[in-house]
Order: C-alpha cells, then sequence, then structure tokens
C-alpha cells in the first residue's frame, strides 16, 4: 500500500543500540492502539502488516503499518517513536488541520503514546507533508489546478477523476497519480495524466528550481508547483519503469546517464556540490564494523562538473518505446558524472553478489562511453566503495533479518572493489 518494496524484517534488532527505548510496537499492539484511539469502537481491525521501517539508532524509529478492517477498507498508520521527550513535543504542538480531518475521516487523523514516548497517525496526516491532505480533496484540488493554466479553457470534472496514492514515505514523499478528466463547452470532454508528488515545502521549492533552471528533455515536464504545500504537479508518462532488482536495461541506462551529464549548466549551478550524506550512523550498532566503514568511505572531489541525478537505479528509468526518461528529480543536483554511475553499479554489486566491479559495470560504461560520456576510473572505483558501504547502513536502517551479516558482507566487497582492477583504458573526465 505505500509503494515501497518489502523486506523480511528483524524487530528485535533496535534493542541492540536503544533497548527499551525505542521499540517496534507488536502487529497486536497496534491493531489495539487502532481500535482505541484511531478507529472508533464500531471498527473491527481484521489484519495488521509492516510496510515500512525507518530507524536512527539513538533518535528516532518510525514504522508504517497497513490495517485491514472486517468490513473491507484499510488504512495506513505511522507509529514514530524518540529516545527523549520530543514524543511529548509533538504531542503538544501538532494540530491536523480542517483538510487532515477530511480526509482521515471516519478515523482520529492523530494520538500520542506517552508512555512509548511515541504517537501514531492515519495517513495522510503527517507533520512534514502538509499537502498530502490537500491532495486528497479532490475539489480543492480541482479547483487549483484549473487555476494553474495548464489546460486552459478546460475545467476539472470531480466525479469522473480518478486518484490514486502510488508511494508513502513518512515525512519524505507522497507520490499520487490522477486521471484528470476534462470538460469545455465546445470541444466537450478529453483527459489528462499527471504525477503529484508531496515534499517538504521547502525541498519541494528547491527541486522546482533546478529542474526549471535544468529545464530537461529526457524527464517529464515540471508543470506547477503549490508553495505552500509543496505540491509539484508534472506530467504522467505512459511508460513502464524498471523493476528495482532488474538490470538487464544497463547500456541504455547508461546513454541516458550521458545526456543528462552532457546537459549545459545555468550559470547559478556552478561551483561547489556538496558533500553527499551516506547515512552511515545505523552503523553504530557494531563500533568495529562502523570504523571500517568510516574508513573505507571517499567523498571525492568538492567540485561539481555536470548535473546528477543523485539517486540513479533501475526504477528511475521509465521506457517509452525505444526512448527512455529520467524520474524521480527530488535529488537532481551539481555532481561528478562518477556519482550516478557508481550507484547503479553498487546497486547492481549488491542485487547480483556473483558479479564483480568490472562485471556490474560492463554494460553501463559501454553504453556511457558510447554516447560521449567520460569518467575517471579511479574515483568511479572509490564511490562504488561508498555505494556498497551506504547500502550496509541502510539495510540496518530497514531492520532487514540479518541486516548485520549483510553489512559486514557488503563492506567485505566495498574493501574488494578498492582493490580490484580497474576496467579498460578509458581516460579521466
Amino acid at each position: 500500500m505505500t509503494g515501497l518494496r518489502g523486506y523480511e524484517r528483524d524487530l528485535g534488532l533496535a534493542r541492540q543500540v536503544d533497548g527499551e527505548r525505542l521499540l517496534v510496537p507488536r502487529s497486536d499492539e497496534i491493531g489495539a492502539w487502532v481500535g482505541r484511539y484511531l478507529a472508533g469502537e464500531s471498527a473491527s481491525v481484521a489484519a495488521v502488516a509492516l510496510e515500512f521501517a525507518r530507524w536512527k539508532p539513538g533518535v528516532a524509529l518510525t514504522t508504517v503499518w497497513r490495517i485491514d478492517f472486517q468490513d473491507g477498507t484499510q488504512c495506513l498508520v505511522t507509529q514514530k517513536g524518540y529516545v527523549g521527550a520530543k514524543g511529548q513535543h509533538v504531542a503538544r504542538h501538532y494540530v491536523p488541520d480542517g483538510h487532515t480531518l477530511a480526509a482521515c475521516a471516519p478515523h482520529a487523523p492523530f494520538a500520542a503514546l506517552p508512555e512509548r514516548g511515541a504517537y501514531l497517525m492515519v495517513f495522510p496526516a503527517d507533520r512534514v507533508l502538509r499537502g498530502a491532505s490537500r491532495v486528497l480533496n479532490l475539489r480543492r484540488l480541482a479547483r487549483r489546478l484549473d487555476r494553474t493554466g495548464i489546460w486552459p479553457g478546460w475545467v476539472m470534472r470531480l466525479r469522473a477523476s480518478r486518484l490514486q496514492v502510488l508511494r508513502y514515505k513518512p515525512e519524505r514523499r507522497a507520490v499520487f497519480r490522477l486521471e484528470a478528466r476534462l470538460r469545455r463547452e465546445e470541444e466537450g470532454r478529453s483527459e489528462r495524466l499527471l504525477a503529484l508528488r508531496v515534499l517538504d515545502p521547502t525541498e519541494a521549492r528547491r527541486v522546482a528550481e533546478r529542474r526549471r533552471e535544468l529545464d530537461l528533455e529526457c524527464a517529464p515536464r515540471l508543470l506547477h508547483l503549490e508553495e505552500e504545500s509543496g505540491l509539484l504537479v508534472e506530467e504522467w508518462l505512459p511508460g513502464s519503469a524498471g523493476d528495482p532488482t532488474c538490470y538487464d536495461d544497463a547500456r541504455e541506462a547508461g546513454r541516458l546517464l550521458a545526456r543528462l551529464h552532457g546537459w549545459p549548466l545555468p550559470e547559478a549551478w556552478e561551483g561547489a556540490c556538496g558533500t553527499p550524506d551516506l547515512g552511515l550512523d545505523p552503523l553504530r550498532i557494531d563500533p568495529d564494523l562502523a570504523q571500517r566503514a568510516q574508513a573505507l568511505v571517499d567523498l571525492g572531489p568538492e567540485q561539481g562538473l555536470c548535473a546528477i541525478h543523485g539517486d540513479f537505479h533501475p526504477d528511475q528509468v521509465l521506457r517509452l518505446g525505444a526512448d527512455r526518461w529520467l524520474l524521480d528529480l527530488d535529488t537532481l543536483r551539481l555532481g561528478r558524472p562518477e556519482e550516478d554511475l557508481a550507484s547503479w553499479i553498487a546497486g547492481q554489486m549488491d542485487v547480483q553478489p556473483a558479479l564483480g566491479f568490472e562485471e556490474a559495470g560492463a554494460e553501463l560504461l559501454d553504453g556511457y562511453l558510447e554516447s560521449g560520456g567520460l569518467f575517471d576510473p579511479a574515483l568511479l572505483r572509490r564511490l562504488v566503495g561508498n555505494g556498497l558501504v551506504a547500502r550496509a547502513a541502510g539495510g540496518i536502517r530497514r531492520l532487514e533479518r540479518g541486516a548485520l551479516e549483510k553489512a559486514r558482507l557488503r563492506i567485505e566487497r566495498a574493501c574488494e572493489v578498492r582493490r580490484c582492477a580497474v576496467r579498460g583504458s578509458e581516460g579521466p573526465a
């Protein structure tokens, strides 16, 4: 229901660092809380399933649960607990607005769990993503979209239009697909498909500014930004996105990256590209592992050379006939071309452990070079190591079953990448 990849979880993993301070609730506890605080006595919970987990050791633990009711309805409930007093602070200061109350009905949008230092929220209630509940108010959404001029002279038909939730990460993003059915007196009826992305409003403004400055031809067009709610409206392309674990389209992905990296940069983009956050906090669970990981990390040059995607993997590539398009441009920024190449190669090595660095990179780099791309082989190898280290931490953050053993293997592979021979004799960028 969240639209995210599923994982087998180790729900006791957080205890190894945070003890009793942060606990993943049992499914029966979640069901009881939903019935007691959110759904009302008349609702009967039929099933509870964990859909998402994000752990920041010593700070907070977020889980999202799919709740199935006996009457066939569903909802998503986020439970977030904190080490310290922040849970109580949120409980005192979070006040759902009218849009949120209406969108969550018949459930209550929020409930505090003071004995856990935690709280519950029913999607679309979200402390950061204020626009999610506004999107689900279809009347308001239609009125706002009609005013933008993205379909001049047409009016959105409320009853005929359809809105679907595609993806949800608490406090990060919510993605919707809108089938907007339109009418205009002299031309009858029409239809437009749109992708709606809700981010933190400050982040949405940053993303919109970068996309408009770059104006890429190989990505969906950004049609509108609603600043106060963090809503980005973009065209919906009717292709198919790749499976996140399938790297068969690597050569075409390399060609697509070469197009992006060769795109002319606006003057405002020139300068330092900043330091990416690899999110290594979860490795604190094993001090020796954390030390080895930190010794491997190489952040590379600070000066950026080109526009990069920033989070490049197979499900960010849309197939539309013979063409390929970039999706999910929230992380679009100035950087080094090796960062995007390394993201793909590290992902493939992780999904296909039998492949070494050279085998995993072969098709991608061939397509990239064929389309005029240039890269520094030594830097690429170091950044692939970064990618494997980041994945070691990511498995722990998601509370994956066997995450510690997987982290050790990923860090060992990162060490191997540093030692492996560089593929081919390509010159540096």
